[in-house]
């Protein structure tokens, strides 16, 4: 194996270590993976910005990150789709491709 395989193969390890790194969590309606485990993962900090122009001025827009393994996921939403997030519902604002089969949303 190759120092670059090595590598890879550690980064999807930690990425699928959610005993130390993720908590449980519901999300769009689901509490376990497709395999019957209870479903995990990472919620980022809340941040606000302020869209400037289009009549955004002087509102502020909450978002929230959260990362999830993609073999949890029975679907994956698309960018604009509500879903809900421990009860809370939310608009997906953006979402990144699986790297080494992790998904990113934010949502808002």
């Amino acid at each position: 194996m190759t120092l670059r395989e090595q590598i890879m193969v550690d980064q999807a390890a930690i990425g699928r270590n959610t005993d130390e790194f993720a908590e449980e969590l519901e999300f769009d309606g689901a509490t376990l993976t497709p395999e019957g485990e209870p479903l995990k993962g990472i919620i980022g900090r809340q941040r606000f910005r302020l869209p400037g122009g289009g009549g955004w001025a002087g509102a502020a827009q909450g978002e929230l990150t959260v990362h999830l393994m993609r073999e949890d996921l029975a679907e994956v939403p698309e960018i604009g789709e509500r879903v809900t997030l421990n009860g809370e519902s939310l608009q997906v604002l953006d979402r990144s491709e699986p790297e080494r089969g992790l998904l990113s949303f934010v949502l808002g």
